[in-house]
Protein backbone atom coordinates (compact mmCIF):
# COMPACT_ATOMS: atom_id res chain seq x y z
CA UNK A 1 0.00 0.00 0.00
CA UNK A 2 2.68 2.52 0.93
CA UNK A 3 4.58 1.73 -2.49
CA UNK A 4 1.27 2.95 -4.28
CA UNK A 5 1.00 5.64 -2.79
CA UNK A 6 4.15 6.97 -3.65
CA UNK A 7 3.68 5.91 -6.95
CA UNK A 8 0.76 8.00 -6.92
CA UNK A 9 2.58 10.82 -5.92
CA UNK A 10 5.42 10.83 -8.25
CA UNK A 11 2.65 10.44 -11.08
CA UNK A 12 0.84 13.47 -9.78
CA UNK A 13 4.61 15.52 -9.34
CA UNK A 14 5.16 14.22 -13.33
CA UNK A 15 1.71 15.59 -14.81
CA UNK A 16 1.97 18.77 -13.05
CA UNK A 17 5.48 19.43 -13.99
CA UNK A 18 3.66 18.37 -17.05
CA UNK A 19 0.45 20.60 -17.53
CA UNK A 20 1.28 23.28 -14.64
CA UNK A 21 -0.74 23.42 -11.25
CA UNK A 22 -3.80 25.67 -12.48
CA UNK A 23 -4.59 22.71 -14.70
CA UNK A 24 -4.22 20.36 -12.19
CA UNK A 25 -6.53 21.89 -9.77
CA UNK A 26 -8.83 22.08 -12.93
CA UNK A 27 -8.86 17.89 -13.41
CA UNK A 28 -8.93 17.46 -9.82
CA UNK A 29 -12.33 19.33 -9.81
CA UNK A 30 -14.70 20.34 -12.57
CA UNK A 31 -14.60 24.15 -12.17
CA UNK A 32 -16.92 25.26 -14.96
CA UNK A 33 -20.22 26.26 -14.14
CA UNK A 34 -21.69 25.83 -17.37
CA UNK A 35 -20.99 22.08 -19.12
CA UNK A 36 -23.02 20.43 -21.54
CA UNK A 37 -22.29 16.61 -22.43
CA UNK A 38 -22.74 15.62 -26.38
CA UNK A 39 -22.99 12.12 -27.79
CA UNK A 40 -21.89 12.08 -31.25
CA UNK A 41 -22.98 9.45 -33.86
CA UNK A 42 -20.98 6.46 -32.58
CA UNK A 43 -22.69 6.86 -28.99
CA UNK A 44 -19.62 8.35 -27.48
CA UNK A 45 -19.64 11.47 -25.17
CA UNK A 46 -17.88 14.19 -24.45
CA UNK A 47 -18.04 16.94 -21.86
CA UNK A 48 -17.84 20.80 -23.53
CA UNK A 49 -17.25 24.21 -21.08
CA UNK A 50 -18.49 26.81 -23.63
CA UNK A 51 -16.96 30.33 -22.62
CA UNK A 52 -19.62 32.12 -25.04
CA UNK A 53 -23.29 32.95 -23.70
CA UNK A 54 -24.46 32.07 -27.25
CA UNK A 55 -23.23 28.83 -27.62
CA UNK A 56 -24.28 28.15 -24.52
CA UNK A 57 -27.57 29.24 -25.38
CA UNK A 58 -27.11 27.17 -29.06
CA UNK A 59 -26.57 23.83 -26.67
CA UNK A 60 -29.09 24.66 -24.18
CA UNK A 61 -31.88 24.38 -27.41
CA UNK A 62 -30.47 21.33 -28.39
CA UNK A 63 -30.57 19.84 -25.85
CA UNK A 64 -34.35 20.50 -25.11
CA UNK A 65 -35.27 19.74 -29.01
CA UNK A 66 -33.19 16.42 -29.03
CA UNK A 67 -31.69 17.76 -32.83
CA UNK A 68 -27.96 17.01 -33.64
CA UNK A 69 -25.45 19.70 -34.88
CA UNK A 70 -22.02 20.20 -35.93
CA UNK A 71 -20.31 20.65 -32.60
CA UNK A 72 -16.77 21.27 -32.23
CA UNK A 73 -13.73 23.63 -32.08
CA UNK A 74 -9.98 23.79 -31.29
CA UNK A 75 -8.23 20.30 -30.26
CA UNK A 76 -6.19 20.68 -27.48
CA UNK A 77 -4.62 17.48 -25.24
CA UNK A 78 -6.34 17.37 -21.98
CA UNK A 79 -4.97 14.79 -19.65
CA UNK A 80 -7.13 13.98 -16.76
CA UNK A 81 -6.27 12.02 -13.04
CA UNK A 82 -9.94 11.82 -12.91
CA UNK A 83 -12.67 9.12 -13.34
CA UNK A 84 -14.80 11.22 -15.31
CA UNK A 85 -15.85 9.54 -18.40
CA UNK A 86 -16.17 13.01 -19.84
CA UNK A 87 -12.74 13.37 -20.30
CA UNK A 88 -11.06 10.48 -21.04
CA UNK A 89 -10.39 11.03 -24.41
CA UNK A 90 -7.01 12.85 -23.61
CA UNK A 91 -8.19 15.74 -25.68
CA UNK A 92 -10.79 18.50 -25.37
CA UNK A 93 -12.30 21.48 -27.34
CA UNK A 94 -10.74 24.75 -26.30
CA UNK A 95 -13.63 26.64 -24.03
CA UNK A 96 -12.97 30.09 -26.19
CA UNK A 97 -13.26 28.46 -29.53
CA UNK A 98 -16.30 26.07 -29.49
CA UNK A 99 -19.07 26.43 -32.19
CA UNK A 100 -22.46 25.06 -32.77
CA UNK A 101 -23.25 25.15 -36.53
CA UNK A 102 -25.67 23.38 -39.15
CA UNK A 103 -22.53 23.23 -41.64
CA UNK A 104 -18.71 22.94 -41.33
CA UNK A 105 -16.11 21.82 -43.71
CA UNK A 106 -16.21 18.78 -44.64
CA UNK A 107 -12.12 18.04 -43.98
CA UNK A 108 -13.01 19.34 -40.05
CA UNK A 109 -16.03 16.97 -39.48
CA UNK A 110 -14.92 13.69 -37.41
CA UNK A 111 -15.96 11.55 -34.03
CA UNK A 112 -14.71 11.58 -30.47
CA UNK A 113 -12.66 8.11 -31.05
CA UNK A 114 -11.36 9.30 -34.43
CA UNK A 115 -9.94 12.35 -32.47
CA UNK A 116 -8.53 10.78 -30.21
CA UNK A 117 -6.80 7.85 -32.19
CA UNK A 118 -5.28 10.20 -34.42
CA UNK A 119 -4.66 12.91 -31.94
CA UNK A 120 -1.34 14.45 -33.26
CA UNK A 121 -3.22 14.82 -36.81
CA UNK A 122 -6.27 16.90 -35.62
CA UNK A 123 -3.79 19.13 -33.16
CA UNK A 124 -1.91 19.76 -36.41
CA UNK A 125 -5.21 20.84 -38.17
CA UNK A 126 -6.33 22.71 -35.28
CA UNK A 127 -10.50 21.98 -35.06
CA UNK A 128 -12.31 19.21 -35.25
CA UNK A 129 -16.31 18.73 -35.46
CA UNK A 130 -18.04 16.13 -34.63
CA UNK A 131 -22.39 16.00 -34.90
CA UNK A 132 -24.02 15.50 -31.57
CA UNK A 133 -26.77 15.85 -30.13
CA UNK A 134 -26.84 17.36 -26.07
CA UNK A 135 -27.98 15.07 -23.78
CA UNK A 136 -26.77 16.43 -20.56
CA UNK A 137 -26.74 20.54 -19.41
CA UNK A 138 -24.80 22.07 -15.80
CA UNK A 139 -25.74 25.49 -15.06
CA UNK A 140 -24.54 25.92 -11.78
CA UNK A 141 -23.88 29.25 -9.53
CA UNK A 142 -20.19 29.55 -8.17
CA UNK A 143 -18.35 32.63 -6.99
CA UNK A 144 -15.76 34.72 -8.03
CA UNK A 145 -12.82 35.69 -6.16
CA UNK A 146 -11.46 39.10 -8.06
CA UNK A 147 -8.18 40.80 -6.60
CA UNK A 148 -7.32 44.13 -7.32
CA UNK A 149 -3.78 46.52 -7.64
CA UNK A 150 -3.04 50.02 -8.27
CA UNK A 151 0.23 51.16 -10.10
CA UNK A 152 0.12 53.88 -7.54
CA UNK A 153 -1.86 55.58 -4.86
CA UNK A 154 -2.08 58.15 -4.03
CA UNK A 155 -1.64 59.39 -7.70
CA UNK A 156 -1.06 62.69 -8.75
CA UNK A 157 -3.90 64.76 -10.70
CA UNK A 158 -3.26 63.58 -14.14
CA UNK A 159 -1.23 60.60 -14.13
CA UNK A 160 -2.57 58.00 -15.65
CA UNK A 161 -4.07 55.04 -13.13
CA UNK A 162 -2.97 51.29 -14.50
CA UNK A 163 -5.49 48.66 -12.27
CA UNK A 164 -4.40 45.26 -12.85
CA UNK A 165 -6.98 42.30 -11.70
CA UNK A 166 -6.90 38.92 -11.32
CA UNK A 167 -10.20 37.26 -11.36
CA UNK A 168 -10.36 33.19 -10.26
CA UNK A 169 -13.58 30.84 -9.20
CA UNK A 170 -13.71 28.67 -6.35
CA UNK A 171 -11.34 26.42 -7.10
CA UNK A 172 -8.60 29.19 -7.90
CA UNK A 173 -8.92 28.97 -11.56
CA UNK A 174 -8.77 31.96 -13.81
CA UNK A 175 -11.83 32.95 -14.81
CA UNK A 176 -11.83 34.71 -18.83
CA UNK A 177 -14.73 36.37 -20.55
CA UNK A 178 -16.03 38.22 -17.24
CA UNK A 179 -16.91 41.89 -17.24
CA UNK A 180 -14.89 44.04 -14.65
CA UNK A 181 -15.28 47.85 -14.33
CA UNK A 182 -14.50 50.16 -11.82
CA UNK A 183 -15.95 53.40 -10.74
CA UNK A 184 -14.83 56.42 -8.47
CA UNK A 185 -17.17 57.98 -5.94
CA UNK A 186 -19.77 59.48 -7.77
CA UNK A 187 -18.42 60.06 -11.18
CA UNK A 188 -20.28 58.82 -13.58
CA UNK A 189 -18.26 56.88 -16.04
CA UNK A 190 -17.64 53.02 -15.92
CA UNK A 191 -14.01 52.42 -16.75
CA UNK A 192 -13.61 48.97 -18.42
CA UNK A 193 -10.68 46.68 -17.95
CA UNK A 194 -9.93 45.19 -20.62
CA UNK A 195 -9.16 40.86 -20.45
CA UNK A 196 -5.94 39.93 -20.96
CA UNK A 197 -6.35 36.52 -21.02
CA UNK A 198 -5.64 33.63 -17.82
CA UNK A 199 -7.72 35.04 -15.76
CA UNK A 200 -6.14 39.24 -16.09
CA UNK A 201 -7.50 42.20 -16.68
CA UNK A 202 -6.20 45.26 -17.19
CA UNK A 203 -7.84 49.43 -17.30
CA UNK A 204 -6.39 52.50 -16.92
CA UNK A 205 -8.52 55.85 -15.38
CA UNK A 206 -7.64 59.26 -16.67
CA UNK A 207 -7.47 61.42 -13.50
CA UNK A 208 -7.21 64.55 -14.89
CA UNK A 209 -11.01 64.13 -15.10
CA UNK A 210 -10.82 64.04 -10.58
CA UNK A 211 -10.26 67.33 -8.81
CA UNK A 212 -8.09 65.77 -5.50
CA UNK A 213 -9.25 64.55 -3.02
CA UNK A 214 -10.36 61.37 -0.97
CA UNK A 215 -12.65 58.72 -3.22
CA UNK A 216 -13.86 55.14 -2.94
CA UNK A 217 -13.16 52.85 -5.99
CA UNK A 218 -15.51 50.57 -6.55
CA UNK A 219 -14.55 47.80 -8.81
CA UNK A 220 -17.08 44.71 -9.95
CA UNK A 221 -16.28 41.13 -11.74
CA UNK A 222 -19.35 39.68 -13.30
CA UNK A 223 -19.94 36.82 -15.67
CA UNK A 224 -23.30 34.61 -16.14
CA UNK A 225 -23.47 31.59 -14.10
CA UNK A 226 -21.39 33.07 -11.28
CA UNK A 227 -21.87 35.25 -7.85
CA UNK A 228 -20.82 38.66 -8.45
CA UNK A 229 -17.90 40.53 -6.92
CA UNK A 230 -16.59 43.59 -5.72
CA UNK A 231 -14.14 45.07 -4.43
CA UNK A 232 -13.76 49.37 -2.36
CA UNK A 233 -10.98 50.69 -2.06
CA UNK A 234 -9.64 54.24 -0.83
CA UNK A 235 -7.77 56.26 -3.93
CA UNK A 236 -6.20 59.35 -3.12
CA UNK A 237 -5.72 61.86 -5.77
CA UNK A 238 -3.08 64.58 -4.85
CA UNK A 239 -2.72 67.66 -6.55
CA UNK A 240 0.43 68.40 -9.18
CA UNK A 241 3.30 70.08 -7.57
Amino acid sequence: MANRTVIAVILLIAVSAVVGWNQLLAMASNGANRLAVIEDINGDYIAVEPVSDDVWNSLVTLYHSGERMWIGGRVETFLTIRPDPHYRWGFRFTSKTIIVAEVTAEGLQSTLRNISENLDYWLHIGSAYVFAKVTEITDSTGKLDLTVQLSANPIVRGDPLLMSATLLDEAAIPIEGATVTATIGNLEILFLLVDQDNGNYQGIIDTSIVKEGLYELAITAEKEGYESDHILLALIVKAQS
